[in-house]
This record gives C-alpha cells, structure tokens and sequence, in this order.
C-alpha cells in the first residue's frame, strides 16, 4: 500500500530503510528516509508510513520502554563518516564493516540496531562470541539476490548446535543465546540487520 497508518504505544522502534524511498510523519513532523536512513521512535507516536518514488522496504525493531521524547533521524551517510559508530573490523578472512544505528547516539533504552556488510567470502561475528547475559539478537539478511547465501552457526556447544544450515536474503535468525558466527559464500558478501 502507498500508504499506511502507524503507532507504538509502548515501545520503542527504530524504523531502518533498506531500499527505496518512504516519508514517515509523526505527530505532524515528517521525515523522508532512503537506504540505511533510521528513525528511532520513542513510545506514544502515532502518523503515517508513505512510499515516495516507488516501493519502500522498512524493517521495523522494536523492545517494550516507557520512555519519553522525541523522534530522533539518524541519516547513514552522515552516520558512515563517524569513526564511533562506523567501523572496519576483523581481519584476513573474517573482514567486515559495522554501522551502530541506534546506539549511543540516541536515546534507546533497550534497543541496538545496526547494519553487517561482510567482505566477499568472509565470516562475521568472529572469533565467536556470546553475550546472552546482556541481549538477544535477530539477524535478518539483505542484499544478498542469488545465487548469493551464507551459513549461521548458533551453539553454546559445536558438537550440537541449536542451529547450523544457510541464511538467504530477507531470511531471519533469533539468537537467544550461545556464540552465533556467520560465513558467506565465495564471491558473495553476507549482509545483515542486528
């Protein structure tokens, strides 16, 4: 729909845009966003979602807050310049680039968002880690068109792993727990929102 009406009366959300054009208004102020543009949404907005100049792809994320304020725009090619939340990590065979969304730049209570673009057949999120005691996370792919895909691990234990098997474009992973490593395949890029 061109058009859609939207609200979040008890949580915060970041609106991240993955491709195209959309203007979000809240409250009576509008905001135009394109590819890797976020709003992060404190809770108690209410407006609209409009596609400007064709389709619009916005992922949604969101965590329950009783916060208060206002709509903060973060623009990613500004956000791209900043050495605090752009970042060149990992080395030979596990090189990959971080954007930090929603972070300390704006005033999220629970939510981090950010964006993985890995380098042509590189793992990410490597050397494995975990953090469960401190957050859950969602992985969910993106401009990785076929024949492109990649693998996820998800394991507190690798001789059994609560999840082992291939991760293709708009597909989604939770990791509620354990060391969570990513690879893509040769010649691709392994792609995601967190």
């Amino acid at each position: 729909e061109p058009e859609v009406e939207y609200s979040n009366p008890d949580f915060e959300s970041a609106l991240i845009c993955l491709g195209g054009e959309g203007e979000v208004t809240l409250n009576g102020d509008s905001y135009s966003l394109g590819p890797y543009d976020t709003l992060f949404v404190p809770p108690g907005n209410e407006g609209t979602i409009q596609q400007t100049g064709g389709n619009v792809d916005l992922v949604e994320c969101t965590a329950p807050s009783d916060a208060t304020g206002r709509p903060v725009y973060v623009a990613f090619d500004e956000l791209n310049e900043d050495p605090e939340l752009t970042q060149d990590l990992g080395f030979e065979g596990c090189h990959r680039k971080i954007h930090r969304l929603i972070d300390e730049n704006v005033p999220a209570r629970r939510l981090l968002c950010g964006l993985i673009f890995s380098e042509e057949g590189n793992w990410t999120s490597w050397a494995p880690h975990e953090h469960a005691a401190t957050k859950e996370e969602i992985y969910l792919y993106f401009e990785m068109p076929p024949p492109s895909f990649g693998i996820q691990l998800v394991y507190e234990d690798i001789e059994k792993p609560e999840y082992l098997g291939p991760v293709y474009n708009n597909d989604a992973v939770v990791i509620k727990k354990g060391y969570h490593p990513n690879v893509a395949i040769p010649g691709h890029s392994i792609n995601f929102v967190w």
